[in-house]
């Protein structure tokens, strides 16, 4: 039955999934990347400090629960398949790690994790692919998650600027990084045109009922 007639709206579905996870995803993990030093810092002290990159690298690991192959796979009934793509991830990362850790120490650990889940992820698409029938340029919402990107990288521009002007603690730091980030990016996916009408309308509710003056 999904695969008879269904496929339109499997497609739609899979592309509102992908961008509503990108929206809340791709912002999350630039606020982590931006204020990664602080947070070690602030829960490890100084002392952890070279542990940053390998928190920045385990952070971009969260980007691949924008793209939710596993469940499409599983409406698909393709767990032969995600037994198999698990058996080449652990085939893969038995085979590199030792490597991975010669060359980039401890955080190739990490690294070969991300190597690896990235190759699997791929797969993963290339799977869905197919069985969602659509060309590459259908397969994903390249345009809007393009517009999600841009918002997120030029947002972290004038964060960064902030960060640098404060003379202040961590525990300040962070929630004005936050605030600051949040307001520009939101700015930004307002100006891009990345939301639909019926966010934008959810939007513009949660704002009239949470601020706390409405115009007269």
């Amino acid at each position: 039955q999904i695969g008879q007639g269904r496929s339109d709206g499997l497609v739609a579905m899979w592309h509102d999934m992908s961008r509503k996870l990108a929206l809340m995803f791709i912002p999350m993990v630039a606020l982590l990347l931006l204020n990664a030093h602080n947070i070690i810092v602030l829960l490890f002290t100084e002392r952890y400090v070279r542990s940053v990159p390998i928190f920045m690298v385990w952070s971009l690991a969260i980007l691949f629960a924008i793209l939710p192959t596993d469940a499409v796979l599983r409406v698909f009934a393709q767990t032969r398949f995600l037994l198999i793509l698990n058996i080449v991830s652990l085939a893969v990362i038995a085979v590199g790690i030792r490597w991975f850790l010669h060359r980039f120490d401890l955080i190739g650990a990490v690294l070969i994790t991300v190597v690896t889940a990235a190759l699997s992820k791929g797969l993963a698409l290339l799977r869905v692919k197919g069985l969602l029938r659509v060309p590459l340029r259908a397969l994903l919402p390249w345009s809007s998650l393009t517009r999600i990107l841009v918002a997120a990288g030029a947002a972290a521009v004038p964060t960064l600027f902030v960060q640098d002007q404060l003379r202040m603690p961590i525990l300040a730091i962070l929630p004005i990084s936050g605030v600051v980030y949040a307001s520009i990016f939101g700015a930004l996916i307002l100006m891009l045109g990345a939301l639909t009408d019926d966010e934008l309308l959810s939007m513009t509710g949660w704002v009239q009922r949470y601020v706390p003056f409405r115009a007269r």
